[in-house]
């Protein structure tokens, strides 16, 4: 019997396209991979309920790694999961110092719902990225209604992680002073451009974590882990598998950590990829 391999997907510019569908020849590729015994999971920087729907088209059953690896869904039942948060105490004072260096808006994932502090939109961008911000990172649903506040207003609990909106020239500033009062505490990430985000964390997940806990949970050798991904928020996941691919829009500062380089996620790369490696006799139909 052929030794299974663990699949690991990024959602956004890996698994989805821009339309937030998954092309055909991909889902062709993941169900033969899953009917040939291998383990495909999703690994995605968006809350759960953002990723319900890739899920759930893939017919997935394996545990979803979300926000990072902050949250990771074992099985359906509401309890069957692994939290790590940030104290309220943290997200305040990182949210106060956020506001005085003139943010107009942060947002904090707590339990099932979102949270977004604001005085006015949280975000100034285009309609495209404006659209993509609400569709993969509020999401909000009937069942799970994003929750509106001022500034002014107190986070009511811990969070798995802190969306900031600040001016790029604050990044630098904001990222020292994290380090110096929590070092080796938070994990902070500025978002590529138009996005004037930053995403903190706790330091002791990623998605990498979150490929530890799945590789455990089915016993998979740990040479046999391939990572799709196209962001920095990827650069763990590549650096713990045996074998990461990046898409062919992948941010340019992540190829460094790729062992592959595929086709972009518009012209299937994850099929591209899957193909060569698992099937090639389908891929020179």
């Amino acid at each position: 019997m052929i030794a299974p391999w663990l699949i690991a997907l990024d959602l956004d510019g890996t698994l989805l396209k821009k339309d937030h569908t998954i092309g055909e020849a991909t889902k062709k590729a993941l169900q033969q991979s899953i009917e040939s015994g291998h383990i495909v999971a999703i690994a995605t920087g968006r809350p759960p309920r953002a990723a319900k729907t890739a899920y759930q088209e893939l017919q997935l059953t394996t545990p979803l790694i979300a926000l990072n690896g902050a949250y990771i869904q074992f099985s359906d039942r509401p309890n069957d999961c692994k939290m790590t948060t940030l104290s309220q105490d943290i997200i305040e004072e990182i949210s106060q110092k956020a506001i005085a260096l003139g943010s107009r808006g942060i947002l904090a994932e707590l339990g099932t719902h979102c949270v977004i502090r604001q005085n006015e939109p949280p975000l100034l961008m285009d309609e495209e990225h404006e659209q993509f911000f609400y569709d993969a990172v509020v999401s909000e649903t009937p069942e799970e209604p994003a929750i509106y506040q001022s500034l002014e207003t107190p986070w009511p609990g811990n969070a798995f992680s802190l969306l900031i909106q600040l001016p790029r020239v604050w990044h630098q500033e904001i990222h020292d002073w994290l380090e110096a009062k929590w070092p080796h505490q938070l994990y902070m990430r500025s978002w590529r451009k138009p996005f004037d985000v930053i995403e903190v964390m706790s330091q002791h997940v990623s998605k990498a974590t979150g490929l530890m806990e799945i590789q455990r949970h089915y016993q998979i050798k740990a040479d046999h882990i391939i990572a799709f991904g196209d962001e920095m928020n990827d650069l763990e996941m590549f650096r713990y598998a045996a074998i990461g691919v990046a898409m062919g829009n992948a941010n340019p500062q992540l190829l460094p950590y790729a062992t592959h380089v595929t086709e972009d996620c518009e012209n299937d790369g994850i099929a591209a990829y899957l193909n060569q490696r698992f099937f090639p006799s389908d891929s020179l139909c």
